[in-house]
């Protein structure tokens, strides 16, 4: 699944990813996620690989493309939040 989200939205996986891959294809984004230490930045081609039964939490600083794959092959649902 690839999103397109708008600078300052707010992508809240939930849970529903805590094994799994989140990749940048474009733009810049930030994501947290609760049980992992520090946060991640990340920019167009770069990846991270989530392994955390916590909330991920991402946040794009610029306009964004992002596909998010779930090791287990199951659908992530995320709700999408507009800031402000």
């Amino acid at each position: 699944m690839e999103l397109t989200l708008k600078k300052g939205e707010l992508l809240n996986l939930g849970r529903s990813a805590h094994k799994g891959e989140v990749l940048c294809t474009a733009g810049t984004c930030w994501l947290t996620c609760e049980g992992q230490p520090g946060d991640h930045l990340l920019h167009g081609g770069q990846r991270l690989q989530i392994d955390s039964r916590g909330t991920l939490l991402l946040i794009a600083l610029r306009d964004c493309r992002v596909q998010i794959q779930s090791a287990a092959g199951r659908v992530i649902c995320p709700q999408l939040c507009h800031a402000g």
